[in-house]
């Protein structure tokens, strides 16, 4: 008995992606690097003694962080799309503990860490007023949920699988996180002592 096959168009709609998932992936992990790299930097500069930079050099460094967060935020905004278009109106179920959450938060700390960027950068944030604290202390908060997760994120990209790369993601993770953690946390003892009035 022959079977006959309905036209291929008719078999799969799903069309060929012009960039597919693990390039989009990729480079959305480099920028996060890049980004994460000028943070640790900006915050280490934060807690010693003050350089002095030309405003053309200034101008230049953060053109690269809002092309590198630009990349970043695009990127990521195409692949939510890919992910809600493949699972369907079906809200996908996530597992894992406090990593689930940040795989949901990701979004939203993203949002919060651009609005901050974008107004430190102007410099509309001082620290030094309780109104600039509160919104020194939720940026900081935000950027260590947003960096944690992505730090595994291109831990599980770099370290690959099998036993080795799950050992070589547990100490990027480990390590990079207490290296950013005990940064922020440094940077969040300036806000705080703002608040609690011991320094004005």
């Amino acid at each position: 008995m022959s079977v006959t096959l309905p036209p291929a168009d008719v078999m799969s709609s799903a069309r060929e992606r012009a960039v597919p998932n693990w390039v989009l992936k990729s480079t959305m992990a480099a920028t996060g690097t890049a980004l994460a790299i000028m943070l640790v930097i900006h915050l280490t500069l934060n807690l010693s003694s003050p350089i002095t930079i030309t405003d053309t050099w200034l101008w230049v460094i953060r053109g690269l962080v809002l092309a590198c967060a630009a990349v970043h935020v695009a990127i990521g905004a195409a692949l939510m799309v890919r992910s809600k278009a493949g699972r369907g109106p079906s809200r996908a179920k996530l597992h894992g503990g406090w990593h689930a959450w940040l795989t949901r938060l990701m979004p939203y700390t993203g949002a919060a860490i651009l609005l901050f960027a974008v107004f430190y950068m102007l410099d509309q944030v001082p620290v030094m007023k309780p109104w600039g604290a509160v919104v020194t202390i939720i940026g900081l908060v935000a950027l260590a949920a947003h960096v944690l997760h992505g730090l595994g994120t291109v831990a599980t990209i770099a370290a690959g699988g099998g036993q080795l790369g799950a050992r070589v993601k547990r100490v990027l993770v480990i390590g990079g996180g207490a290296v950013i953690g005990a940064l922020m946390l440094a940077n969040l003892l300036i806000p705080v002592v703002v608040l609690w009035g011991w320094l004005r």
